[in-house]
Formats: structure tokens, C-alpha cells, sequence
């Protein structure tokens, strides 16, 4: 995962302040996403993996990680298939996601 900090900054007008503020408030929001898409997997509730993995992708678009943002639109696109073919962008997000917040909090 390549986070360009330099690129996020700039996007917020290099205003640290705000990143870290959006950062902490990922940090406090995308546990409830991670854990309704891991449950709409299990249940194949298909609706609300849609819904949930949307969630995701749109804060993890505030950060310009192009490859986590492609696994949970691929996941938001099985919840709109009715399929599961992408189930394992789950593990990969639930180990990334972390590790992005601790690059964006340096």
C-alpha cells in the first residue's frame, strides 16, 4: 500500500490539522463499516454489504489509496451483484486499514 501523504495534504490545502482531525474521526467510524461487512458476508445479506462497503469506500476515497479503495468498491459491487466473489477484500482491508491510519497519524 503506497499512502502519499504530500498528495492528501495538498487536497486539504496542507492543512495538518484537518487530515488528522478526518483521520481520527476514520479511526473512530470505520470499525462499524468493517464490522456490518463482515456480518452482510457471513448472512449474504447482500443490501447491506452494498450499503456498508459504500460507506467504506467513500472515506477511504479521502486518502488516495487506490488499491484499498478498489477492494471495497469490488466489495460494494458484490453486495449490487448478489455474489461474494470478492469476499476476501475483507481480510485484506481489516489488515491494511490499520496500517494506513498509523502512515496518515506520522
Amino acid at each position: 500500500m503506497q499512502v502519499n501523504k504530500a498528495k492528501i495534504l495538498e487536497h486539504f490545502d496542507n492543512d495538518e490539522e484537518l487530515l488528522q482531525d478526518l483521520v481520527m474521526v476514520f479511526e473512530d467510524s470505520y470499525p462499524n463499516d468493517m464490522a456490518m461487512i463482515e456480518k452482510s458476508i457471513a448472512a449474504s445479506d447482500f443490501p447491506n454489504l452494498q450499503l456498508y462497503a459504500h460507506s467504506l469506500k467513500g472515506s477511504l476515497s479521502h486518502f488516495f489509496v487506490d488499491e484499498l479503495h478498489l477492494l471495497a468498491k469490488e466489495l460494494e459491487d458484490d453486495g449490487r451483484n448478489k455474489c461474494l466473489d470478492h469476499q476476501n477484500n475483507f481480510t485484506v482491508l481489516k489488515d491494511q486499514i490499520p496500517k494506513l491510519i498509523q502512515e496518515l497519524k506520522k
